[in-house]
């Protein structure tokens, strides 16, 4: 019900519809992830700084022509790169379909608070 009310204002007065669809949790977990992946970069960097420097260049060179592939590109030189030095280890990955695991809910005061 939050998230309706908090979508009622913007609404009207944008005369658009507006979602708020980002709750505290979410936007923690994703920060989360995200400060893994920015501190995971540095220590990229100390090994296999050619390939850290060439996605960072690809990155940003490619947002100022094309900002919608500027993601994407630096995916394909990154593979491109990984295949050309032979560092693309394929065997080590095992595909198999993904099996359902059943969770119970578990709650906790320590839990609710940190929400």
């Amino acid at each position: 019900m939050g998230v309706g009310v908090s979508t009622l204002l913007p609404s009207l007065l944008s005369k658009t519809p507006v979602v708020m669809a980002w709750s505290t949790p979410g936007a923690a977990m994703l920060a989360g992830i995200l400060v893994q992946f920015g501190m995971q970069l540095f220590n990229a960097a100390e090994s296999n700084w050619v390939m850290v420097l060439l996605l960072l260049s690809t990155f940003f060179i490619t947002r100022l022509f094309w900002p919608r592939l500027a993601l994407v590109s630096a995916l394909c030189v990154g593979v491109f790169y990984l295949l050309a030095t032979q560092a693309l280890h394929a065997s080590a990955l095992h595909w198999f379909p993904a099996i359902p695991v059943w969770q119970s809910p578990a709650w906790n005061l320590g839990g609710l608070l940190g929400v």
